[in-house]
């Protein structure tokens, strides 16, 4: 086949080699998410050790963004070129030294210097397994094994974020850090020498500007579609339950708002965490039938909001059981951004699968650098405030922003259908 200009000879693997390599995937987006996560777990210690205010730790935590969503078309680009193989060991190379780098940083722009390091490195790991899926099984396999690679990777995660809080509480956010820093690095040499090549270059057959001409035309299509746009901006809104409040707001708000202890407040977290992963499958599942599949959309985008305000305003005076019952129900509810994904694979054309993602995955994260230091500026303007009512303040403020992101999605997707309506709907 032809590729970007590039002749593409694919190559038959073994099922255990295709299924090694998708295992090394996920290994990249575990450490990615893992990395993405550690915020919430490092941000009491990084805000001692820079003296930071609440908005410039959530400008540190979000620092690792910006970066990592500039590079996510082109990290598809690149994998759709060269192959997931050789991306992902100079990827995670990079990340692991960013890491090690920002646990000695010695000030704070060096550690955001560090963190969008890592940014850089680790942009090529969830493309990487999505180009890994869509070669190594059938298309229609595709939903349902990037949901099972998410509850993998998620319930790897979980543990992680038990373990996370404990570790930085008796070793330090640095030592903890070198030790991401040496996993990654593992897992790079562990790439290079145990996965093998999905396909191999075997000459190019034009110039370097097909490549760019091919890139601005499939980036220009994407850009045009309503229906990648505003899944996009629903998977955004929702994924940033698990990134933004989840991933850096959620332990401070159980913390100090709700005054339980980090034990408890991880735990939490951790089911939230444990609903997303046990609905993706789930979600990859009913993502097959796509006649329902809008209503289905916009049916829980709702639930997800009506779930998160609720939350916010009476969460804490839940039973500790309903508590965590709410936290699993809002997470199984949160994993229909699995659906972002689906569609961006099915509107992609032949071979150009990371490039999809990548441009769907840049819809996703960018929110994130947005709202996770808008958070804490709003922390900051209101610390005169009960650290109860400083953060509830500060999610409703987030909270009208989901639901913003969630309305412009729905009008974009109905908008798309209303023009196809004469194909299958979404």
């Amino acid at each position: 086949m032809i590729r970007h200009g590039v002749i593409i000879a694919s190559i038959s693997l073994s099922p255990s080699a295709k299924y090694t390599a998708w295992f090394l995937g996920i290994l990249g987006l575990l450490f990615q998410m893992t990395i993405q996560l550690s915020s919430g777990s490092m941000v009491d210690g990084l805000t001692a050790t820079f003296h930071l205010s609440a908005a410039r730790a959530g400008f540190l935590a979000g620092a690792y963004y910006p970066i990592y969503c500039l590079l996510q078309i082109p990290a598809g680009l690149l994998i759709d070129r060269f192959g997931a193989r050789n991306i992902l060991v100079l990827g995670l190379t990079l990340a692991a030294w960013s890491m090690m780098f920002f646990s000695n940083a010695p000030s704070f722009g060096w550690a955001i210097f560090a963190r969008l390091l890592a940014g850089v490195g680790l942009s090529c790991c969830f493309v990487a397994l999505m180009d890994l899926i869509g070669h190594c099984f059938k298309a229609s396999h595709f939903a349902w094994m990037f949901g099972l690679s998410e509850t993998l990777v998620i319930a790897a995660v979980i543990a992680l974020e038990l373990i996370l809080p404990d570790a930085v509480d008796r070793l330090s956010w640095q030592i903890v850090s070198r030790m991401l820093g040496l996993g990654l690095a593992i897992l790079a040499a562990a790439i290079a020498i145990g996965m093998h090549d999905i396909h191999e270059t075997q000459s190019s057959v034009n110039p370097s500007g097909t490549l760019c001409s091919l890139v601005l035309r499939e980036l220009l299509g994407y850009i045009k579609d309503p229906m990648i746009l505003g899944y996009g901006l629903l998977g955004g809104g929702i994924f940033s339950l698990v990134t933004v409040f989840e991933g850096l707001w959620a332990q401070p708000f159980y913390i100090h708002g709700w005054h339980r202890g980090i034990m408890e407040a991880s735990q939490l977290n951790a089911l939230l965490l444990a609903g997303v992963g046990v609905g993706a499958p789930l979600m990859g599942y009913l993502g097959q039938f796509k006649r329902y599949l809008y209503l289905n959309t916009v049916g829980l985008s709702i639930l997800v909001w009506v779930l998160f305000t609720s939350l916010i305003h009476w969460g804490d005076g839940f039973s500790s059981i309903g508590l965590q019952t709410f936290l699993f129900m809002l997470g199984l509810t949160v994993s229909s951004y699995v659906w972002c994904y689906m569609i961006a694979t099915e509107q992609a054309s032949d071979d150009h699968y990371a490039t999809a993602n990548g441009f769907m995955n840049t819809l996703v994260v960018i929110p994130i650098p947005l709202i996770q230091p808008l958070i804490g500026r709003m922390l900051d303007a209101s610390h005169h405030l009960p650290a109860h009512e400083r953060y509830i303040q500060a999610l409703m403020q987030f909270d009208f922003i989901l639901a913003g992101m969630f309305i412009l999605g729905w009008i974009l997707i109905g908008y798309a259908l209303y023009q196809n309506s004469s194909t299958q709907a979404y």
